[in-house]
């Protein structure tokens, strides 16, 4: 099996290195790792001392990110050395990560593992919720050198635990200790005989709290918000918008929508602009120096400011509910903002657990779409009601980042 994961890893690679001809992401993913081995060695010191942390993109990122800093803290000798697999990830992070050192993960082999576990010889690898790779956790476990998995979920669907999955299971056996965020991970683990395991929350809630206590200076925005109602809508795609700019143009509140779409690429920017028969303007066209924005939509064409922007809205609107599945709500919540989104909301339980206390409504249409927002925008009472839900549901679960590092404090 060892063989046919390897054929896979290195097929995987030629076909994103075809593919690197004509897409910008697969010319990061294969560009970003060339020459990789050299540039760790003139950068890094051999005897520097390290903790290693890989996540799998940005999301994963956010989510180890107070992990991080608490590791900054704690092991104030060590440097941080932060890898990371998609090139979307690595190329937002770029000159603002928290991390001392952030690099691409070279694709998984025996030789690329003997070399970057030699080199870097990490007090300790750290993997932020899932993406296991054989021969670096192997490399690991034959150094001695301890692995810990944070923010993990496991569900009885995943390959793991199937009857073919036992080449996978193997992976999460040479983890030294899983930090999971729910009961249901924990039993799923110990029915699979794997029992070093804690319940430590998910370190999103930790994430969010900090952003909610450091909001960004955000000037247009607030110049743009003024006193209207706003609805904000983060990480959206083609069938969120279509939604979005019918509801805006066809709902007689006169009230303001800013679009943050999960993808800023030009094509997308024009989409929505294209779907928005009202005057729209992008977030880099709007003059800093004028203080009146007449514009009824906002469209948020760079990264780094959604978070904050969900504090100026009224309700917020979270996108992917039509597609794959949906978006962080917990941005959002933590603000006590009132949360719609698509009905793909099964396999997200912060979502799930939010709909169950009221704090967060998924629709399946327009229509449905519709009568939600007038019945936040009317309601004083309601949407106070639900700020309340939203922000003791973040307080409540907050606080893995440092259940995670009294562990490893005491056990490192």
């Amino acid at each position: 099996m060892k063989l046919i994961y390897l054929i896979a890893v290195k097929f995987y690679g030629f076909v994103v290195m075809i593919a690197s001809l004509w897409n910008p992401k697969a010319s990061g993913f294969i560009n970003g790792r060339k020459g990789i081995f050299k540039r760790i060695s003139e950068e890094i010191p051999e005897n520097e001392k390290i903790i290693w942390v890989h996540c799998s993109s940005l999301g994963e990122y956010e989510q180890g990110k107070p992990l991080m800093k608490k590791l900054k803290e704690n092991f104030a000798d060590h440097k941080i050395f932060l890898t990371l697999f998609s090139p979307s990830g690595y190329e937002n992070l770029k000159g603002r990560s928290v991390a001392d050192y952030l690099y691409y993960l070279p694709l998984d082999s025996p030789a690329n593992a003997r070399r970057l576990v030699k080199w870097l010889n990490p007090k300790m690898a750290i993997l932020v919720k899932y993406e296991y790779w054989y021969f670096y956790l192997s490399e690991l476990k034959k150094q001695k050198i301890p692995i810990y998995v944070v923010s993990a979920v496991f569900r009885y669907h995943l390959t793991y635990f199937k009857w073919y999955g036992s080449f996978f299971r193997k992976m999460l056996a040479m983890v030294d200790h899983f930090f999971v965020q729910d009961k249901e991970s924990q039993n799923i683990l110990y029915d699979n005989q794997l029992t070093d395991v804690s319940i430590s929350g998910d370190t999103r809630f930790d994430t969010v709290w900090n952003n909610s206590i450091n909001t960004k200076q955000l000037p247009i925005i607030d110049n743009f918000c003024d006193k209207n109602q706003v609805l904000v809508a983060g990480s959206t795609w083609p069938e969120d918008d279509k939604l979005l700019c019918k509801l805006i143009s066809e709902n007689g509140r006169n009230f303001k929508m800013v679009i943050a779409p999960h993808e800023i690429s030009e094509s997308h920017l024009k989409f929505i602009e294209s779907h928005c028969p009202l005057p729209s303007i992008r977030y880099s066209a709007v003059n800093p120096e004028v203080s009146q924005i007449d514009e009824r939509v906002l469209i948020i064409d760079n990264i780094g400011i959604l978070s904050s922007v969900y504090a100026r809205g009224t309700v917020s609107y979270i996108g992917g509910g039509f597609g794959k599945g949906i978006h962080n709500v917990l941005e959002a919540a933590v603000f006590g903002t009132p949360i719609i989104f698509g009905p793909n909301y099964k396999f997200f339980r912060e979502a799930g657990e939010l709909v169950k206390l009221k704090g967060a409504f998924s629709i399946k249409n327009y229509q449905q779409l519709a009568e939600r927002i007038d019945d936040l925008f009317e309601s004083p009472s309601l949407t106070r009601e639900i700020h309340k839900i939203n922000t003791e549901y973040i307080k409540r679960n907050k606080g893995a980042s440092e259940v995670i590092i009294n562990y490893l404090l005491i056990n490192s």
